[in-house]
């Protein structure tokens, strides 16, 4: 393990390139995620570094019942390991004592605490995979606001390799896939990846979308970026016509659309969802097989993209699975 103290440092430097630049992601493929809830979910195999403040060590300890003298002496030494690891004999001590198993009674207050430490379990076996692999370093709080994209920085940040998806491995999987075309919103983006994974469906994006892999995507999608096969797209309107020969239906979402709820669509279908302003582009809205409006009441002209997408493809879950039933 490496204790890095120095702002200049090279380690640092590409962190916060990789946080503030997309061609830096792009070229290395690699992004950051920050977070106990995004770490604790980064596929082991994917971790490329990890980075991580003292007193988040120090705090996890506590919040496992640990006294102040199990307090490991790397802390303050810089970083010196000996045999199997700092970090597992401090797993090891943990489990001895039963700290890290679930008890079988617990409160609801135990259950909800019982539960962020779990979460932060989870970390900490990334902690020690990092450390095996010599990509664990530890920084002081001052380094950590440097790298960190969040205004309460919890003091853990990895280092992620992007998974690359082909259109085969999408539409031979799903039968559900949300197409994006200009999707700019970060929060929006982030959102549809939930949706993506709740509704059983994948994603298609075309070069005009916001980067999938910037921070703001990235934490907005609760995780779902490290389980949501995303295929990025350089010309939209031939895969949408590569997707109807492997037997989709195209569907765009469209205020000139026929009724959502009354319409047939079908075992395998693809949403188009342009951006939050314009909407689609005609080419690509010339691709579509049908054209789908969700019914609104009152005055209102438009939904939010991302709200859009949730019903549009929850209600093909919906009828999908009733055909299968």
């Amino acid at each position: 393990m490496e204790k890095i103290t120095s702002l200049t440092n090279v380690r640092i430097k590409r962190v916060v390139r990789l946080r503030d630049k997309s061609a830096e992601r792009r070229h290395e493929g690699v992004f950051p995620a920050e977070g106990e809830r995004l770490v604790s979910e980064v596929p082991e195999d994917r971790l490329e570094e990890l980075f991580v403040t003292e007193d988040w060590i120090e705090n996890w300890l506590a919040s496992e019942g640990e006294a102040r003298p199990l307090t490991p002496k790397w802390l303050s030494e810089g970083g010196k390991q000996t045999g199997e690891g700092q970090l597992s004999m401090i797993m090891k001590s943990c489990s001895e004592k039963g700290l890290s198993e679930e008890s079988n009674l617990l409160s609801e207050k135990e259950e909800e605490r019982s539960g962020n430490n779990r979460r932060r379990r989870e970390v900490f076996r990334r902690m020690e995979l990092a450390e095996r692999s010599g990509c664990l370093f530890t920084v002081t709080r001052e380094i950590f606001a440097k790298i960190s994209d969040t205004r309460s920085p919890q003091g853990v940040l990895a280092l992620v390799k992007e998974k690359q998806y082909s259109l085969p491995e999408v539409a031979d999987h799903f039968s559900r896939i949300l197409f994006l075309e200009n999707i700019r919103d970060p929060g929006n983006l982030g959102t549809m990846l939930r949706t993506a994974e709740a509704a059983g469906a994948a994603l298609i994006l075309t070069k005009g979308c916001a980067d999938i892999h910037q921070p703001k995507v990235v934490r907005a999608s609760m995780g779902a970026i490290f389980r949501v096969p995303a295929f990025m797209t350089e010309s939209p309107e031939e895969t949408a016509n590569r997707l109807r020969e492997q037997g989709f239906r195209v569907a765009a979402a469209h205020l000139e659309g026929t009724n959502l709820y009354q319409t047939e669509l079908g075992k395998k279908i693809v949403f188009l969802i342009g951006n939050e302003g314009n909407g689609l582009t005609d080419s690509l809205t010339a691709c579509a097989d049908c054209l789908l409006r969700i019914p609104m009441e009152g005055q209102v002209e438009s939904l939010n993209a991302a709200m859009s997408a949730g019903l549009l493809v929850y209600e093909a879950k919906r009828q999908q699975d009733a055909h299968s039933n």
